[in-house]
């Protein structure tokens, strides 16, 4: 198991300290969307400005800056990169029926879940409408389809729920679609607007897919959490009868009678799941341990595609600027992967 020599706070701190005007700007951006309809801005400005990692536009800004970029752009597609985010999130908690999400009541628990859903739209035509200022038919292509690509994974999983024999090639494939395209997206587009070498877009394209199926397993163990410390309410994915890779696992590798328990457990319509029976048939079972693993496979892969994006750089101006600026934002892209791996070691 790959192991994080430092807390995961430790981790964000670096990354934060080298590219903090960045993110200062894109929290700047982000703060000004304004509405003439009041509970427009309720809505939105009670996600957007509730903080969060920022994950995703660290990505894009890292990948920008690591490739030698030197304009503006890359504010503004992380900018857009988190807008569509979080109308994913508005979206998904009023799938989901969720009514926690960083410590916080969720939108639709607040406001309903009609101004939730049209809070979730006009944040997405307000990424679209900053998708057009950057001088890229690729960028706009690219997010586009990224946003088709999520949609369409939301709807697979709907296919998929209350189903305890969902296959882990199944959930794969959801958390593809929702989750990792946009962190590849995030990595990718900051290579693009650089103008970056084909080898390179496509090497971060890579880290940024390996890392968001690492973020959204860990995500998923996480719904487990006893110690309530994710800001979620702990089980919500059972309890919304989301089978997630360490239910899949638990269930392939359970007897008879902990696969009968499981599915009663997804398959229930009232809101009385027996959290400790099933948490002791996903030890029991070796979920826990499995599905780590699976989280530090996509890790290590990030890893090494990381280090082959380091030699292209280098190789690319062996003397100059670039090269020492670029190794300088690579160690952001590095950290970021340290982060998610101190979290599985700090996990059940």
């Amino acid at each position: 198991m790959l192991i994080a020599k430092t807390t995961n706070i430790d981790h964000m701190k670096k990354i934060k300290t080298t590219i903090l005007t960045e993110l200062a700007a894109v929290e700047t951006e982000l703060k000004a969307i304004q509405s003439d309809i009041p509970v427009l801005n309720e809505v939105s400005s009670q996600l957007l400005k509730s903080g969060g990692k920022r994950l995703r536009p660290v990505m894009a800004i890292a990948s920008a800056l690591s490739c030698g970029y030197k304009g503006s752009s890359h504010i503004a597609l992380a900018s857009i990169i988190e807008l569509i985010h979080a109308a994913t999130l508005l979206h998904d908690d009023v799938i989901d029926n969720s009514i926690k999400r960083r410590y916080q009541d969720t939108a639709n628990k607040v406001w309903g879940n009609k101004n939730s859903i049209l809070a979730g739209d006009y944040i997405y035509s307000i990424a679209f409408q900053k998708m057009v200022a950057i001088p890229d038919p690729k960028v706009l292509k690219v997010l586009s389809e990224a946003t088709s690509y999520i949609v369409e994974g939301e709807i697979i999983q709907l296919t998929q729920a209350h189903n305890p024999n969902t296959s882990i090639a199944s959930y794969l494939e959801v958390i593809t679609r929702k989750t990792a395209r946009l962190f590849k997206v995030a990595a990718e587009l900051g290579a693009v607007i650089s103008n970056a070498e084909t080898k390179q877009i496509n090497s971060l394209s890579n880290i940024g897919n390996s890392f968001g199926m690492a973020y959204q397993i860990i995500n998923d163990l996480d719904d487990y959490d006893l110690d309530h410390s994710t800001g979620k309410s702990i089980c919500d994915d059972l309890l919304e009868g989301k089978p997630t890779l360490p239910y899949i696992l638990a269930y392939n590798n359970g007897s008879k009678t902990q696969k009968e328990l499981l599915a009663k457990c997804l398959t229930k319509s009232e809101n009385k799941i027996d959290i400790d029976s099933v948490i002791a048939i996903l030890i029991e079972t070796n979920a826990f341990t499995q599905t780590k693993e699976y989280a530090n496979n996509y890790l290590k892969s990030a890893l090494d595609e990381l280090a082959l994006f380091d030699q292209s750089i280098s190789c690319t101006e062996p003397h100059g600027s670039k090269q020492e600026d670029g190794n300088k934002y690579t160690a952001c892209i590095r950290e970021l992967i340290y982060y998610l791996q101190s979290k599985v070691t700090l996990q059940t």
